[in-house]
């Protein structure tokens, strides 16, 4: 059975189960709980990104509540119809519809609902790509969790305005931000987040040319992930590791760390992350002149490429191949390897 028939299998299950609940409620005139089914059906087309059927059937049921007096669920349905238009890319009327929900949780006096409205108007700015009114809204959610003693939000809080910041190009700001979202976890002892803080404060240094204070935080990831024997994550940090110190121009430190992160990812059966890592460090033999190895390894990555039947990056490898056979001063071999290139890559067109 195939992927797309099973996920097809499980939301037309779930579509009958709940569409059943709702004859028998109708039935019943159980007018809460035929609200409720609405709120479920859409859920369920929402999930399935069927985002038309999911908008029809949260606006029935946010009507229901509205006649049901109760002011919380049409918040909470303003928010799921805002969500899928969010999901659709319809960023305008996204926030309209946030924005009908602050506007109830303001009049309902619920704090916690309006700093949740805040921080779901920031992530619709956010998506948008309009980074200042995203900052300004994430701003007043983390203030009014910070006054409602909800740290764990406030660092979430902080950790976005970063994320913001560093999408906008503003490396400076999102180390800061960065920083305080560490600090924060680091007090409610989530081991986890501050390990991926500092994996994000060693990318921002990075795109800075910071590279000394990029390997110090990375490794500082690095000492977190080994202590939490988080293998995924262990093998993703000795590869940004190794990344940084090809940039240093640090090529044995590099492939050391490119071995350590291609091991990892050979035990956890990731054979496409193992083809790429044979090629990183290929490229830190190319770059150091060692012709000899950097062959040998852009070989082993074009083998486990076409083993996955991976054509475009096949297309590549025999590229790289050819130029590393015309640096190395074999020019008969590296226009062997340039035509069979060119063909793959016509087929691939």
């Amino acid at each position: 059975m195939s992927e797309c028939y099973r996920e097809w299998c499980k939301y037309e299950l779930a579509l009958a189960a709940e569409q059943q609940d709702l004859a028998i409620r109708e039935k019943l005139s159980d007018k809460p709980r035929i609200t409720l089914a609405y709120h479920q059906l859409g859920r369920i087309y929402q999930d399935w990104k069927r985002y038309g059927q999911a908008i029809a059937y949260h606006e029935q049921s946010r009507n229901l509540y509205q006649q049901l007096g109760q002011k919380t669920n049409v918040a909470n349905q303003w928010y799921w119809i805002g969500n899928c238009y969010k999901e659709q890319g319809e960023y305008e009327v996204a926030i309209k519809c946030q924005q009908q929900c602050l506007e109830l949780r303001q009049l309902e006096q619920d704090p916690l609902g309006v700093a949740l409205s805040f921080y779901q108007l920031g992530g619709i700015y956010q998506a948008w790509e309009r980074y200042e009114q995203a900052i300004a809204y994430y701003e007043q959610s983390r203030d009014l969790y910070q006054q409602l003693d909800q740290e764990t939000s406030v660092a979430s809080l902080w950790y976005w305005i970063a994320v913001c910041y560093q999408a906008w190009g503003r490396y400076k700001k999102a180390i800061s931000y960065y920083e305080q979202s560490c600090t924060l976890y680091q007090q409610l002892d989530k081991e986890t987040d501050v390990a991926n803080q500092r994996g994000n404060l060693a990318r921002c240094y990075y795109a800075r040319g910071q590279y000394k204070q990029a390997l110090v935080a990375a490794q500082q990831d690095l000492a977190i992930r080994e202590k939490l024997n988080d293998q995924p994550n262990i093998a993703d940090t000795c590869y940004g590791l190794g990344y940084i110190y090809q940039a240093c121009g640090k090529y044995e430190e590099a492939i050391s760390h490119y071995k350590q992160s291609r091991d990892l990812y050979q035990q956890l059966g990731q054979e496409t992350n193992v083809a790429f890592l044979w090629y990183s460090m290929a490229v830190c033999y190319r770059e150091c002149g060692n012709y000899e190895r950097a062959i040998a390894h852009y070989q082993q990555s074009l083998k486990l490429y076409q083993n996955l039947d991976l054509q475009k990056d096949v297309a590549n490898l025999l590229f790289w191949l050819a130029t590393c056979y015309r640096e190395s001063k074999d020019d008969a071999t590296a226009k062997q390897y340039l035509w069979e290139s060119l063909q793959l890559y016509r087929q691939l067109i």
